[in-house]
């Protein structure tokens, strides 16, 4: 039975929040109604056209103030204050009714041809000493209208972080997380990561999950989060940067497992070092080609070494990946801004995204970067599309057109206005960049193509009508919604 509770009819509707369209993008579209918080947009189409959007909302207790996930957010009721949102996109990207979650939307949605979705749901069951939180974790069709179907038990674990979920145009589909258990006697000092997928063929269900991995979960080095991709043809893979100690000290690797040329998955692969700290993407190519990037840098509660953006490439069936390519060296220290994302062609070529680190101290930037690789998997000199921004998303098209999304930065942790550059089919270079709409203290948007019409759509957290957060929570913030001509 559905968990999915309905709002009051004037709940439903889109807010009708005065918004003025910018040259190339529509007028923003508001998603409510207002929360203190709105958080995590997905949003996928399916390649006949419509699309689904999805993001999730949490409640601040009354008059606590603070700065954006304080100690003092709600923790420990109704699951720690979250709920999900759905809301279906029709033509040109209108977006339609929301629909109300009563579960967190922990990954997806993600649509197949047909536009048939699926999405991963959460509910916190508790926590251990150290706040880490366990979960129940679902999974659930989503049909038309955003409308979900009944949650399917998938896992029962402590998560650190969000699971992932991918799935390719025929329906299969790809689960993935990294299970948190604590030390098992006081003479161990650290916990451990397992590393667990499950894999769901076109119309199927999920398989029982299986474990991919076991390791240390070294906590000072913040990590614990999986990246999943399914390719054309049910290509996958599943990335997860590691940290272990061995007897000469610890290692450090960025960690692929892939599924498609033998049953089931392969062995450990690594895509290269990192420092401790990393935050990894992925994209499969239409010839089976993967595509791992990541920024990494030490871990611990501060920068003390540059933000380095690497990629390494795997072929299809092959058993090493290639060398490691550093796409930036780094030329700054501080803790970095925004994701690092990446996307893929069908002609097989690839494209990264990140925010860079510049300077040090009051001239610390973070410029906006891309750097694409052809068919042979070998990345280009990178390009600068801002001087300083938050990347939020990329897209690419069929034909090879490219957008990137990004939140401009107006200091340190602190954003005001959605942005994008866009990179025009069989051009190698991205435009100049272009206001999506005016500063409303947005957030880093998510981006996604219309396979129907070529147009491409943003959606990004916002406070068209209110503080900066870190001015005192107002129960302001709202999801917004814009689409862009086809480029």
């Amino acid at each position: 039975m559905s968990r999915s509770i309905p709002l009051l009819a004037a709940a439903l509707a889109v807010l009708a929040a005065p918004a003025t369209a910018l040259a190339g993008w529509s007028a923003p579209a508001d998603l409510g109604p207002p929360a203190d918080y709105a958080l995590s947009p997905a949003l996928a189409f399916a390649p006949a056209g419509g699309g689904l959007l999805g993001w999730r909302v949490r409640a601040q207790p009354s008059g606590a103030g603070g700065l954006p996930n304080a100690i003092n957010i709600v923790a420990g009721g109704h699951n720690d204050g979250i709920q999900g949102r759905l809301s279906a996109l029709g033509a040109g990207g209108t977006p339609g009714a929301v629909r109300t979650v009563a579960d967190t939307l922990a990954a997806g949605p993600v649509l197949d041809r047909r536009g048939r979705g699926l999405v991963l749901r959460t509910r916190v069951l508790g926590s251990d000493p150290n706040g880490n939180r366990r979960v129940r974790l679902w999974w659930s069709e989503v049909g038309p209208g955003g409308a979900l179907g009944r949650r399917v038990p998938l896992a029962t674990a402590t998560l650190t972080h969000d699971p992932a979920l991918a799935m390719d145009a025929d329906g299969d589909a790809l689960a993935a997380w990294a299970e948190y258990r604590p030390p098992a006697t006081r003479l161990q000092l650290w916990g451990r990561y397992r590393v667990r997928a499950a894999w769901r063929p076109a119309g199927g269900r999920f398989g029982a999950p299986v474990t991919l991995f076991d390791t240390q979960a070294i906590d000072f080095e913040h990590l614990g989060a999986v990246t999943a991709v399914v390719g054309p043809g049910g290509a996958a893979a599943v990335v997860f940067a590691d940290a272990h100690e061995t007897r000469h000290g610890e290692r450090r690797e960025v960690y692929a497992w892939t599924r498609g040329c033998r049953r089931g998955f392969g062995r450990t692969l690594a895509a290269g070092p990192h420092s401790g700290y990393a935050q990894t993407a992925a994209a499969m190519t239409a010839a089976g080609r993967l595509v791992v990037a990541w920024g990494t840098q030490d871990g611990g509660e501060e920068a003390n070494r540059p933000w380095i953006v690497r990629a390494a490439t795997l072929a299809p069936c092959a058993r090493r990946f290639s060398r490691a390519q550093t796409l930036d060296a780094g030329g700054g220290i501080s803790a970095a801004e925004g994701d690092v994302v990446a996307a893929a062609d069908p002609r097989g070529r690839a494209t990264v995204a990140w925010s860079a680190v510049r300077g040090r101290g009051a001239s610390l930037t973070f410029p906006v970067m891309t750097a694409a690789a052809g068919a042979d998997g070998r990345f280009a000199a990178p390009q600068e599309l801002a001087p300083s921004g938050a990347v939020g998303g990329i897209a690419v098209r069929a034909d090879g057109a490219a957008v990137v999304t990004w939140a401009d930065l107006v200091r340190y942790q602190t954003t005001d206005r959605a942005m994008a550059a866009v990179r025009p089919a069989g051009a190698t270079a991205f435009g100049a960049p272009e206001p999506i709409a005016a500063p409303d203290v947005a957030g880093p948007p998510v981006v996604a193509f219309d396979p129907a019409t070529g147009r491409p759509t943003a959606a990004w957290p916002a406070r068209p009508a209110g503080r900066d957060p870190s001015l005192g929570i107002a129960t302001t913030a709202v999801l917004r919604v814009a689409t862009r001509t086809a480029p």
